[in-house]
Protein backbone atom coordinates (compact mmCIF):
# COMPACT_ATOMS: atom_id res chain seq x y z
CA UNK A 1 0.00 0.00 0.00
CA UNK A 2 1.13 3.11 -0.79
CA UNK A 3 -0.53 5.12 1.49
CA UNK A 4 -2.42 7.46 -0.64
CA UNK A 5 -5.80 7.27 -0.37
CA UNK A 6 -8.49 8.74 -2.90
CA UNK A 7 -11.89 8.33 -4.15
CA UNK A 8 -13.35 5.05 -5.46
CA UNK A 9 -13.99 5.23 -9.25
CA UNK A 10 -16.57 3.01 -10.83
CA UNK A 11 -14.05 0.98 -12.89
CA UNK A 12 -16.32 0.66 -16.11
CA UNK A 13 -17.64 4.94 -16.00
CA UNK A 14 -15.22 6.63 -14.25
CA UNK A 15 -17.53 8.06 -12.00
CA UNK A 16 -17.92 8.59 -8.46
CA UNK A 17 -18.42 4.97 -6.70
CA UNK A 18 -21.12 4.54 -3.83
CA UNK A 19 -21.86 2.08 -1.84
CA UNK A 20 -25.20 0.04 -1.21
CA UNK A 21 -25.93 2.70 1.72
CA UNK A 22 -25.01 5.43 -0.46
CA UNK A 23 -21.69 7.04 1.04
CA UNK A 24 -18.38 7.65 -1.02
CA UNK A 25 -16.01 4.69 -0.94
CA UNK A 26 -11.78 5.31 -0.50
CA UNK A 27 -9.57 3.60 -2.11
CA UNK A 28 -5.34 3.02 -2.31
CA UNK A 29 -5.59 1.28 -5.93
CA UNK A 30 -2.79 1.53 -8.00
CA UNK A 31 -4.63 0.52 -10.44
CA UNK A 32 -7.63 3.12 -10.65
CA UNK A 33 -4.52 5.67 -9.63
CA UNK A 34 -2.87 4.34 -12.89
CA UNK A 35 -5.91 4.23 -15.09
CA UNK A 36 -6.78 8.31 -14.42
CA UNK A 37 -3.22 8.87 -15.31
CA UNK A 38 -3.94 7.50 -18.89
CA UNK A 39 -6.78 9.19 -19.02
CA UNK A 40 -5.63 12.54 -18.31
CA UNK A 41 -5.33 14.87 -21.10
CA UNK A 42 -2.39 17.39 -21.40
CA UNK A 43 -3.67 20.73 -20.48
CA UNK A 44 -7.20 19.70 -19.12
CA UNK A 45 -6.15 20.99 -15.56
CA UNK A 46 -6.34 24.85 -15.38
CA UNK A 47 -3.69 24.86 -12.54
CA UNK A 48 -1.44 23.64 -14.61
CA UNK A 49 -1.26 22.97 -18.01
CA UNK A 50 1.65 20.99 -18.14
CA UNK A 51 0.50 17.52 -16.90
CA UNK A 52 -0.97 15.05 -18.73
CA UNK A 53 -0.55 12.74 -21.87
CA UNK A 54 -0.40 14.91 -24.86
CA UNK A 55 -3.34 12.44 -26.99
CA UNK A 56 -4.84 15.33 -29.42
CA UNK A 57 -0.83 17.48 -29.41
CA UNK A 58 0.90 14.07 -30.15
CA UNK A 59 -0.59 11.07 -30.34
CA UNK A 60 -4.51 10.75 -31.91
CA UNK A 61 -3.03 12.62 -35.29
CA UNK A 62 -3.16 12.10 -38.44
CA UNK A 63 0.48 10.56 -38.80
CA UNK A 64 1.11 9.39 -35.06
CA UNK A 65 4.92 8.70 -34.04
CA UNK A 66 4.46 5.24 -32.25
CA UNK A 67 8.14 5.32 -30.34
CA UNK A 68 6.77 8.72 -29.08
CA UNK A 69 3.86 7.45 -27.97
CA UNK A 70 5.30 4.20 -26.67
CA UNK A 71 8.03 6.32 -24.37
CA UNK A 72 5.32 8.73 -23.13
CA UNK A 73 2.71 6.20 -22.35
CA UNK A 74 5.79 4.45 -20.35
CA UNK A 75 6.82 7.62 -18.57
CA UNK A 76 3.54 8.06 -17.78
CA UNK A 77 2.99 4.42 -16.13
CA UNK A 78 6.42 4.25 -14.27
CA UNK A 79 5.68 8.08 -13.02
CA UNK A 80 2.41 7.00 -11.39
CA UNK A 81 2.65 6.31 -7.85
CA UNK A 82 2.84 2.88 -6.53
CA UNK A 83 4.03 1.27 -10.08
CA UNK A 84 7.29 -0.17 -9.29
CA UNK A 85 7.80 -1.74 -12.76
CA UNK A 86 6.25 -1.50 -15.93
CA UNK A 87 6.89 -5.37 -18.02
CA UNK A 88 5.01 -4.87 -21.15
CA UNK A 89 3.69 -2.25 -23.38
CA UNK A 90 1.94 -3.40 -26.43
CA UNK A 91 0.08 -0.72 -28.87
CA UNK A 92 -2.30 -1.00 -31.31
CA UNK A 93 -2.98 2.17 -33.27
CA UNK A 94 -6.10 2.12 -35.60
CA UNK A 95 -5.02 5.02 -38.00
CA UNK A 96 -8.90 5.13 -40.00
CA UNK A 97 -10.52 5.78 -36.24
CA UNK A 98 -7.23 7.24 -34.67
CA UNK A 99 -8.65 4.76 -31.80
CA UNK A 100 -5.22 3.48 -29.28
CA UNK A 101 -5.68 0.51 -27.27
CA UNK A 102 -2.90 -1.01 -24.83
CA UNK A 103 -2.06 -3.65 -22.98
CA UNK A 104 -0.08 -3.17 -20.33
CA UNK A 105 1.58 -5.63 -17.86
CA UNK A 106 3.55 -4.00 -14.81
CA UNK A 107 4.13 -4.71 -11.34
CA UNK A 108 2.93 -2.61 -8.03
CA UNK A 109 5.47 -1.69 -4.96
CA UNK A 110 3.71 -4.51 -3.32
CA UNK A 111 4.46 -6.89 -5.82
CA UNK A 112 1.00 -6.99 -7.08
CA UNK A 113 0.63 -7.72 -10.77
CA UNK A 114 -1.17 -5.23 -13.19
CA UNK A 115 -3.25 -5.89 -16.17
CA UNK A 116 -4.53 -2.91 -18.04
CA UNK A 117 -6.08 -3.69 -21.18
CA UNK A 118 -8.51 -1.51 -23.84
CA UNK A 119 -8.69 1.70 -25.88
CA UNK A 120 -7.50 4.55 -24.75
CA UNK A 121 -8.07 7.38 -23.08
Amino acid sequence: MSGRVELKLDPTTGDLFFDSTGSMVMVDDVVQRLKTRLRFFLGEWFLDLTVGTPYLQRILVKAPNLGYIRGALRERILGTEGVARLDRLDLRFDRVTRRLSVYIRAVADNGAGINISGAIP
